[in-house]
């Protein structure tokens, strides 16, 4: 489970494909009840990690843009993370970093491991920029403000404190051999985790940017055996091998199980209240109902379609779902059911002898973990305590 600190959901940029849309863009900075967030942070943490934990703990500062937070009540919740013991990561469009380099010092200060959203170099980042509603985007000002998020980067990577990327995949950067040669050497040089995740697109003029399912599948097989030796750093192909090897403490959140009132992120809101992950949002804040373990939307969706890998994909994220309904599966299910045959195929390449989940039958593998049992992949059977 993550946890989220959200503190505000304003942001200085308006991307073409933003899963809050244009709703963020130039909203005035939500009034933060600072002590309201401070109970939250570590109900939050009880909710997580349970009572007398006394091991590593980690809140990441999310939005909107997290440093537009005002300077003063952004120190005061740092201080306070600190006080605690809790470790800080920041997920933000770094393009402030470029315009305020007193932000890196921060980060040092407080050991902030600063996740950056980029999708490659500038020319390949221009979705990433300014559109109002329904106008497209003016490609040579996001180039501009792509160049300076650049520099950002690399700064950022220099001073020790760039904690890994988060790319979307689309026809800017994704699609023909040129780009993805081009994106598979960013990620090579940048040394770093990656989470490369599909476009979908809000707004009709961006949606000509989307890859199609085998476009996608396309782009992440390119990827993959262009970057292998860094699988073990890149999402999605991490996440689905230790998926199919029964890891399920150490995949995604979207491979494992959930719906809009029972997720496993918590959300901390800039007025103290719980709230579930930040992109079943959209128009609406739905309040925390967390996960309790059984799979609800997994059960209804393997009910009507019965796929055999379906405890593996899980159906995905329900915010992916089209027109944002849980109750159907992910648009990309496609393009994943393929790249998720084809890592099973590479990984019995390797280990013949090994036996990965798609060999159980889908009920009976998520019965078996939810009471608690691990799949053991070199035995082929489940070992429970």
């Amino acid at each position: 489970m993550t946890i989220l600190l959200m503190l505000n959901n304003s942001c200085n940029l308006s991307c073409a494909y933003c899963f809050l849309s244009s709703s963020t863009f130039k909203v005035e900075p939500r009034k933060i009840d600072i002590e309201k967030v401070k109970k939250a942070v570590l109900e939050a943490i009880r909710l997580h990690y349970g009572e007398g934990y006394r091991g590593e703990r980690e809140v990441v500062l999310h939005g909107g843009e997290p440093f537009l937070t005002p300077r003063k009540v952004l120190i005061e919740i740092l201080d306070f993370l600190e006080e605690h013991n809790i470790r800080v990561g920041a997920q933000s469009n770094c393009l402030l970093f470029s315009l305020d380099p007193s932000l890196i010092d921060l980060a040092k200060r407080y050991r902030i491991s600063v996740g950056c959203s980029v999708d490659g170099y500038p020319e390949q980042n221009i979705l990433r920029g300014f559109y109002i509603h329904d106008k497209p985007l003016d490609e040579k000002l996001n180039l501009r403000i792509s160049e300076k998020i650049f520099d950002a980067v690399k700064r950022l990577k220099r001073e020790g404190v760039l904690g890994g990327i988060i790319t979307v995949l689309h026809k800017k950067n994704a699609y023909g051999v040129e780009n993805l040669e081009k994106l598979s050497r960013f990620i090579t040089e940048m040394e770093v985790g990656f989470r490369l995740n599909p476009m979908y697109s809000t707004v009709e003029w961006a949606k000509k940017y989307e890859l199609s399912n085998d476009e996608l599948f396309e782009a992440y097989k390119y990827i993959f055996h262009r970057t292998a030796p860094l699988s073990g750093t890149i999402s999605p192909y991490r996440d689905i091998i230790n998926k199919l090897l029964g890891r399920e403490d150490n995949v995604v959140c979207w491979l494992r199980g959930c719906d809009f009132y029972r997720s496993h992120v918590i959300t901390v809101l800039w007025d103290g209240r719980l709230s579930t992950c930040d992109r079943t949002f959209g128009q609406e804040i739905y309040q925390i109902g967390f996960y309790s373990g059984r799979n609800i939307r997994f059960r209804a969706l393997q009910s009507i379609y019965r796929d055999p890998l379906g405890h593996v994909h899980m159906y995905m994220c329900p915010a992916e779902s089209p027109n944002g309904d849980w109750r159907y599966p992910s648009r990309f299910l496609e393009a994943f059911k393929k790249l998720i045959s084809y890592l099973a195929m590479y990984i019995r390449t390797i280990f013949p002898e090994i036996h990965l989940i798609d060999e159980v039958e889908p009920m009976k593998y998520i019965e078996y973990v939810e009471k608690g049992c691990r799949w053991d992949p070199w035995r082929g059977e489940f070992i429970c305590q």
